[in-house]
């Protein structure tokens, strides 16, 4: 099959036909909307529509919606060059896996953009009338020439005379999140129309760049309908869908949302016509026909005694409000929509197209196989053709409003534009069985790269603060995210602190690097992790006495305020006034001390105490020293000549012997308890010096179980502070804790950059409220319909998704998913099975 390709020149982000029409492409910023959020769709609907009706005088306009190469290898290899030397070979083979399951699974991994093509207005250059005759003339001269199937030379500087009408159209543009397209990309999306869902690099396709070879693919008819394509690249195989019969009314059609939900490719091309009124062919005269059959209709109908059918009564409606947008002089648009679905084999391409037309005549919208048209439909629809190869069968004639309620403009996205693969996005609002169920229907990837939150040059940003919350039930998949994002940043160049009060990571990640057959399939992990920093601090190891002084290793106002805090909270019944000014004076005393130049410790203020010539003070001493000897508490407290611990290791991970902590929010504490608790402030101690050491190196502190100290008011200060540590120290925290209140304080202004909300059953509207989302009945219940490993994602842009946690790598998911499986779940999940 050989056809003619119609641009003969680009230049800049402007294309020149060969029928002498120009027309500038832009590519367009979806706006990316939650999914329930409908107050906020119907804005973005009518922004489109008014930003349309200023394109009245350019006369047509095309939009495309295109599920482009996600270029997941160019990607991938820019991002390798950010991370590690020292574990590079690990991270070159954790990105190339991710490629491979991405690439076997999608063929081609896909992300939508929206372009629109609009054509220009020459802008005459003459102002006096014998110029103007020139211009004229030489207008009709290109006319006569092309029509002998001549060409005129083309002059270099040919964009100059539409440079003005270009600039008109991009102002008019405006308000929507709109650029002008790079030649190269105007260039690329050319040629894509002949690599649709063939894997290939982008760059490899722009070396090779000339016009001659957008379109030196092979085409070959199918029979039964759609085209096969050939290329160096592999083959495609397509089918162009036009968009038939649909509800008379177009309220809530959301064609694109829809779209994009789909678990395969598709693309949507809509070319439209401003309709002119008047005329034997204008509105008018084609809605006076349009009544009077509908008319004639109506009429056999009731002389038959037939019941009104309700699409005729609509159209009767219609017309009638067509009529009256006419003499109002509002704008009318003749468009027409194609869907382009693709396969790998003529299989898939037949099957993918068959669930299409069924899923769109589910909603009363017909889709036509066009079996001998679809030569013609690809030929109509090549860029550039949108007006001279414009057709009339499967035409549509509504308002702008009407064209807008097709969701033009809009998609959904969630993280960062390169990253690691962290999973994907859920674009129903229906519940799921189970997390495969999600991650098999959506080909929406979320990426996360989140040291980005330091940068200040990230286009689309609107937080630069780098804190992280992750919020949720035990078993909702907490742990599960927490350590898929820890390996990931382990093969950054930041470096890492985890703070694990249940003990919990070494023992997983000892049991699987020790294991032959682990150490035998993923030698680069065993090695990469043998190289983490493992600390158990344990207060019968008299070289762990100490090492958590607040006084020692705390500068002299973090210092005073830790130890404040710990000697405030150690008391259940809480100090009256007298005894908690003397343990504030000691605690300054003994700073004051260090400040001269003193070895002094911790200690050192209960001894402070101890020796006061006032009894009660006396007393007090004596409770603190009892209360801490022998008790896990003796970490934080030295004689002031300990050895505090290490900064130097790029990976550590600290837990803490014999830490007892409540198991739930609220609960009263025991003795046992409130010791491990206070210990936790000084942990909180060490976070904060640990991130603020070197404002020039990037560190990253994971605080599990981070709820422990926002149940307290001396807790929530001392959360405070490491907080505000932050972008300046160029420190990034990642806060886990059970309930989405632990995250909120009305005196603390620092935030959360970035914001994972597992469900949490008894606060579905606190999630919503903190993730400032509308209290409504769908809002709490597309909470509520999350499977487990789903949480809501709020990214650094803002954006606010559901999304479900994907880790490709067994060997990781090994590490940190516990496997809690028993003999009678096993049973269980036979008899689940359908007989």
């Amino acid at each position: 099959m050989k056809l003619d390709y119609p641009i003969k020149k680009i230049e800049e982000n402007v294309a020149l036909t060969k029928d002498q029409e120009v027309i500038a492409y832009y590519r367009v910023d979806s706006e990316t909307v939650t999914l329930t959020d409908f107050v906020e769709k119907n804005k973005i609907k009518r922004k489109v529509a008014q930003v349309l009706n200023r394109l009245v005088d350019n006369q047509a306009f095309e939009i495309r919606l295109l599920p482009v190469n996600y270029d997941i290898r160019g990607k991938m290899g820019a991002f390798l060059k950010t991370l590690s030397e020292d574990s590079i070979s690990l991270a070159e083979d954790k990105l190339k896996k991710t490629i491979m399951m991405l690439e076997k699974e999608m063929g081609m991994p896909y992300e939508y953009q929206w372009v629109i093509g609009v054509p220009l207005k020459k802008m005459t250059a003459g102002e006096t009338f014998a110029e103007t005759v020139v211009e004229k003339g030489t207008e009709a001269l290109e006319t006569v020439i092309n029509g002998l199937g001549w060409e005129l030379t083309l002059p270099e500087n040919w964009l100059d005379r539409y440079r003005e009408a270009e600039a008109e159209v991009f102002q008019n543009l405006g308000e929507l999140k709109v650029e002008r397209l790079r030649e190269d990309d105007l260039y690329y999306i050319q040629c894509y129309q002949y690599l649709r869902n063939i894997t290939h690099e982008k760059k490899e396709i722009l070396s090779a760049r000339s016009t001659r070879n957008i379109a030196e693919s092979k085409i070959k008819v199918l029979r039964s309908g759609g085209l096969r394509f050939r290329s160096e690249f592999g083959d495609s195989y397509v089918s162009y869908l036009p968009v038939g019969k649909m509800n008379t009314l177009l309220n809530g059609a959301n064609l694109s949302e829809v779209i994009q939900k789909m678990p395969f490719p598709i693309e949507m091309i809509i070319q439209g016509k401003f309709a002119n009124p008047y005329g034997s062919n204008g509105l008018k005269g084609r809605s006076g026909r349009a009544r009077s059959r509908t008319k004639n209709i109506i009429q056999e109908a009731h002389n038959t005694g037939s019941v009104q059918q309700d699409r005729i009564l609509e159209g009767k409606a219609a017309l009638d409000d067509l009529d009256k947008q006419i003499d109002k002089k509002v704008p009318v648009v003749d468009w027409g929509a194609y869907l382009v679905v693709t396969g790998r084999t003529y299989k898939e391409m037949r099957v993918r197209r068959k669930y299409l037309i069924n899923r769109f005549k589910s909603m009363k919208i017909n889709l036509s196989k066009a079996t001998f048209d679809n030569p013609y439909l690809f030929q109509s629809t090549l860029y550039g053709n949108f007006q001279s190869g414009y057709q009339k069968t499967w035409e549509h004639t509504s308002i702008l409003n009407g064209l807008a309620e097709l969701a033009l403009f809009s998609s959904s996205h969630s993280g960062t534009k390169i990253g690691f693969y962290l999973g994907r996005l859920d674009n129903e609002f229906a519940q799921a069985d189970d997390r495969k169920q999600v991650v098999q229907n959506s080909k929406n990837l979320v990426l996360l790269q989140m040291l980005i939150a330091n940068s200040e040059d990230v286009a689309g940003k609107r937080t630069s603060n780098p804190h992280i919350a992750v919020t949720g039930v035990t078993g909702g998949g907490k742990s599960f995210l927490v350590g898929n994002i820890f390996m990931q940043l382990s093969l950054t160049l930041a470096k890492i602190l985890y703070i694990d009060p249940k003990k919990e990571l070494r023992k997983q990640f000892m049991k699987a690097i020790n294991d032959e057959e682990y150490q035998k399939q993923y030698p680069l992990d065993v090695e990469h992790i043998k190289k983490f920093n493992f600390v158990t601090l344990d207060s019968r190891e008299e070289e762990n006495l100490g090492v958590l002084d607040p006084l020692v290793m705390l500068d002299a106002t973090d210092g005073i305020a830790t130890a404040k805090a710990m000697l405030s909270f150690l008391n259940a019944k809480g100090w009256e006034i007298k005894e908690q000014t003397a343990i504030n004076k000691a605690v300054k005393a003994v700073s004051k001390q260090r400040g001269k130049g003193e070895k002094v410790g911790f200690w050192h203020v209960v001894e402070y105490l101890k020796n006061d010539e006032k009894e009660f003070i006396r007393d007090v001493g004596e409770y603190i020293e009892t209360t801490v000897e022998g008790s896990i508490l003796e970490l934080a407290f030295s004689w002031g000549n300990t050895k505090g611990l290490s900064f130097d290791e790029k990976t550590t991970i600290l837990e803490i012997s014999d830490l007892k902590l409540p198991k739930t929010e609220g609960s009263k504490l025991n003795d046992t308890e409130r010791l491990s608790v206070t210990l936790m402030f000084a942990l909180g101690a060490f976070c904060k010096k640990f991130g603020e050491r070197d404002i020039e190196e990037e560190t990253v502190i994971f605080f599990d179980e981070s709820w422990v100290l926002s149940s307290s008011p001396q807790g929530e200060e001392i959360l405070m502070s490491m907080k505000r540590v932050g972008r300046s120290q160029s420190n990034f925290m990642v806060l886990v804790t059970q309930s989405v209140k632990d995250t909120v304080s009305e005196e603390d202004g620092t935030g959360f950059g970035m914001i994972f909300a597992f469900d949490e059953d008894k606060q579905r509207e606190e999630i919503l409220k903190h993730l400032n989302l509308p209290i409504t009945p769908d809002n709490v219940k597309w909470i509520e319909n999350m499977v487990n490993g789903e949480c809501v994602f709020k990214d650094f842009f803002g954006e606010r998704n559901r999304i479900v946690v994907h880790c490709p790598f067994p060997e990781w998911e090994r590490l940190f998913k516990k496997d809690k499986k028993n003999k009678s779940a096993e049973i269980e999940n036979d008899y689940l099975q359908v007989a």
